[in-house]
């Protein structure tokens, strides 16, 4: 008999639905996915968020992909094949017009990652000052978990540009129509 597989995220490796999720809610609030400018911010280095977003996302016509963080949690993300490293986050979102926040994953450290959290909070914190360096109708996600207060501030949670909640639902729909898709054949 045929089996089917469905990879509902796998370690550090890749996290397929919640790419396409992801894409989905750029549509929603964009209409289009080619022309955009996309910064992602935060732990990426154990992110499986970030590689199949950069998978998905390579099949448009995007006009930049940037990736900003912690230099000790972006050690493979300095030289990405597609995009590029900006330490600096005001200038990582500077005219954004999607930025993806990522979490901290404190889980999958090495056990000699001292992280200072104030430091990395002033750092690399997605607060509505940074918002306003996008542009104006910038959309802020996050795939979520959040940790509120850390990779975002609560008021950018909690902004206008905020498109988290819709991502929420938009995981549902789509994790329905992929187990639709290749468990009712």
């Amino acid at each position: 008999p045929n089996m089917t597989f469905i990879n509902a995220g796998e370690g550090t490796t890749s996290h397929p639905t919640q790419a396409l999720i992801d894409l989905m809610t750029i549509k929603q609030f964009k209409n289009n996915i080619d022309n955009l400018k996309i910064t992602i911010i935060g732990d990426l280095d154990h992110s499986r968020v970030v590689r199949s977003f950069v998978e998905g996302v390579s099949n448009f016509a995007i006009d930049s992909l940037t990736f900003s963080g912690h230099p000790d949690m972006c050690k493979h993300f300095t030289d990405p094949a597609i995009g590029n490293y900006e330490p600096n986050l005001d200038i990582a979102v500077s005219d954004a017009d999607v930025i993806m926040a990522l979490r901290i994953q404190h889980e999958r450290f090495e056990s000699d990652m001292n992280l200072d959290i104030d430091e990395y909070k002033s750092l690399y914190q997605l607060t509505t000052e940074r918002i306003s360096m996008a542009k104006g109708d910038a959309i802020i996600m996050h795939p979520g978990p959040v940790n509120i207060d850390i990779e975002i501030s609560e008021t950018a949670y909690q902004s206008d540009n905020s498109v988290i909640r819709n991502q929420v639902a938009n995981g549902v729909a789509m994790r329905m129509a992929v187990l639709a898709r290749f468990l009712s054949q």
